[in-house]
């Protein structure tokens, strides 16, 4: 387990690992290489070639299935399979050759990763890499030629060392990601029917499941709200079912000169197979710029919908907003579409109308619904699943417990059930600022779904009826330093493209010439400086000298 070549080796079981959603797969790669070294170490096996290719095929299917499962990718099977034939040759020593191999296996696997590990998690992988490759060729060195020595650790001069350092970052500043990696943008197509927020319906009676903590976007601006990214309008009895109306090719309102006026939202994309075809917005919007999409349409409900969308290396959108936007009006034919609802149970009906006993205005009615909702029941997610014919029954009457979709169906239906039109909304709620910056995570987890109801002089009115109180929103500050540097690393190294590095070397231009009018003001005093260092060094260059020949 000391050598070199078994500790890159385990990098690389590692670096695959994270091709997966969650730590399962690490813990389950970390003790196929522990577990196979120490039978190593206490009776070798050496398995003949048929099996080593057995053991290969066999992680490449287990590596497909993998991708099989919500949110996870396919796309690195080979890797898996690799893992396995390497834990095949870790149950013996391995010849010169073989750990030639194994060496560019674990390297491919490393680099592989480094494709999708966009986080800080690449600043580890990349100094743990740059000690073990060293390591590893004069481990290999030494075994071949037992009279040669190596140094644990790999010696560099601090001259050499400091080049290294000063060349990797000028490359990085003159030639930013976006230069090297947008050209060919639709080699990877985001499907919108493959983990995007998207259902193809919404059901109340379902459990729900808990979002991951992956991270899908990162947001900009001022007074945040709920992010929509689509709408869901019409129940057949159990389900809501998507907005069939299509939207309109969207253009510009307002040019580049007048949007200083409106408030802007910026908006960093780290999963855009995530968001499927819907661009998550906050308002009406009046303008919107973005490479990574095509054909924008602005729905009647408010988000952005397009025509196709990519990934790139920087999936970046901004949009802004009208200020304080007029109420428009739904129309008669899609108000009444609105308000329709299948028959209800006459308990229902009964209950309805008892609750709301001496309330007739429509938004006091809403909001009582919603006090009711978040005063009388409890957040669950995984809670049992309600009666498939009559699941709103089921959940006000019985078992009043559940997800923000029962919520957000429920307070939908009861609205209809006055003559309120509602719609079901679903999108994501931001999360508090990063610590260094305005920009904040959004992560799968902050998925949401909520009810918008219609009043003729106040326009859509948001009415979130999910008890927010019983939800765990503590977190430690650990936590939140983490996400602070994911979002300072992927602000500043992933989405490093033209339009940054141009504010890069325009801010060292202002830096130079403020420092150089700050010397010009101050030159006596730096020229005192400067002579008393320049004393200094003539004084300890002589003194050693007269040290030497004595």
């Amino acid at each position: 387990m000391n050598r070199a070549l078994n500790q890159l080796i385990l990098l690389g079981f590692i670096c695959q690992s994270l091709s997966w959603d969650g730590y399962l797969l690490f813990f389950v790669n970390l003790g196929i290489w522990w577990g196979c070294l120490t039978i190593a170490k206490r009776k070798p096996i050496l398995l003949p070639p048929i099996a080593e290719v057995v053991l290969l095929l066999t992680g490449c299917g287990i590596g497909i299935l993998i991708g099989q499962l919500p949110d996870q990718s396919s796309h690195f099977f080979i890797g898996h399979g690799m893992t396995l034939f390497l834990a095949g040759r870790l149950l013996r020593a391995m010849d010169q050759r073989e750990q030639l191999f194994g060496m560019i296996a674990a390297i491919v696997q490393i680099g592989v990763a480094c494709t999708v590990v966009l986080d800080y998690r690449f600043i580890p992988i990349l100094i743990i890499t740059s000690v073990l490759i060293p390591r590893t060729l004069m481990e290999l060195e030494s075994d071949h030629f037992p009279a040669t020595s190596y140094s644990t650790w790999p010696r560099l001069k601090f001259s050499r060392m400091l080049a290294i350092i000063v060349i990797m970052c000028g490359f990085f500043a003159v030639f930013p990601r976006g230069l090297l990696s947008s050209a060919f943008p639709r080699l990877r197509p985001a499907g919108p029917d493959h983990g995007t927020l998207l259902d193809s319906v919404l059901d109340p009676s379902r459990g729900g499941t808990a979002g991951s903590g992956r991270i899908i976007m990162q947001i900009k601006g001022e007074n945040l709200r709920y992010m929509r990214s689509f709408a869901l309008t019409t129940l057949d009895g159990v389900k809501w079912l998507p907005d069939a109306m299509p939207g309109k090719n969207f253009n510009n309102f307002v040019s580049p000169e007048e949007r200083v006026n409106y408030p802007r939202r910026q908006v960093r994309v780290k999963e855009v197979r995530s968001i499927g075809k819907f661009l998550p917005t906050d308002g009406r919007i009046v303008a919107i710029e973005g490479k990574f999409f095509s054909g924008p349409r602005r729905t009647f409900h408010e988000y952005i919908e397009c025509q196709a969308v990519w990934t790139t290396a920087n999936s970046v959108y901004e949009y802004w907003l009208e200020p304080e936007p007029e109420p428009h009006g739904l129309g008669r034919r899609y108000g009444q579409a609105l308000r329709n609802y299948p028959p209800q149970s006459q308990a229902l009906v009964e209950w309805l109308d008892k609750e709301l006993t001496g309330i007739e205005e429509p938004l006091e009615q809403a909001r009582h619904l919603e006090k009711f909702f978040i005063d009388n029941f409890t957040y669950e997610l995984g809670a049992p699943a309600l009666n498939r014919v009559k699941p709103i029954d089921d959940f006000i009457f019985n078992d009043r417990r559940g997800h923000c979709e029962r919520y957000a169906a429920a307070m939908g239906l009861l609205l209809r059930m006055k003559g309120i039109p509602s719609r079901v909304m679903v999108g994501y709620v931001p999360g508090k600022a990063s610590w260094f910056s305005d920009w904040r995570n959004i992560r799968a987890r902050d998925a949401h779904a909520w009810t918008e109801a219609y009043f003729p002089k106040l326009g859509w009115v948001q009415l979130d009826a999910t008890p927010r109180a019983e939800l765990d929103l503590s977190t430690s500050a650990l936590r939140e330093l983490i996400d602070a540097l994911d979002v300072a690393w992927y602000v500043n190294i992933v989405n490093f493209d033209t339009t940054a590095q141009r504010g890069f070397f325009t801010n060292g231009v202002q830096a130079f010439m403020t420092t150089a009018g700050w010397a010009k003001a101050n030159a006596s005093w730096i020229s005192a400086l400067v002579v008393c260092l320049a004393l200094v060094l003539v004084w300890r260059s002589h003194r050693r000298g007269w040290a030497e020949s004595r």
